[in-house]
């Protein structure tokens, strides 16, 4: 009977020698994916936490016309009027990465030049200083924020 009691005792030990290192394992475990999961968060990969929409997305274009005759020209952005240039030859268009930027003229029988007079440094898709010549509706630029 000594011997049974003997085992019995062992089994009782390595039993809980077993569970207390189960336990310090998913202790240190826990402890570890919770300071993983800060540092994904600091470096912005974590679903609840979006910190690359808080880098700058967005720019300016500013489009002039040739001549200041046609004020219903209408400016589109994504399909959505934004704009119409109205008594002024010279408009200013706020613009996000891949906005679709389009000029209507089809009110207006004779194709009319459009100057990109200034853009802002950080898009691409579109250069400064280059004509186009509208007639109907076009599509000027899908922008490229870089």
């Amino acid at each position: 009977m000594n011997i049974e009691e003997n085992i019995k005792r062992l089994e009782r030990v390595l039993l809980t020698c077993f569970l207390i290192l189960l336990s310090a394992v998913v202790i240190v475990n826990s402890i570890k994916m919770f300071q993983l999961r800060n540092s994904v968060v600091m470096l912005g990969r974590e679903t609840g936490i979006n910190y690359s929409q808080l880098i700058d997305k967005s720019g300016t274009i500013t489009l002039r016309l040739e001549e200041d005759l046609y004020p219903n020209i209408e400016v589109y952005i994504n399909g959505e009027l934004v704009d119409t240039f109205g008594n002024n030859r010279l408009i200013k268009v706020d613009i996000k990465d891949r906005d679709v930027l389009e000029l209507n003229s089809s009110m207006y029988s004779n194709p009319i030049n459009l100057y990109i007079e200034e853009v802002s440094n950080n898009i691409s898709g579109i250069t400064e200083g280059a004509i186009y010549n509208i007639k109907n509706r076009k599509t000027i630029a899908i922008i490229r924020i870089i």
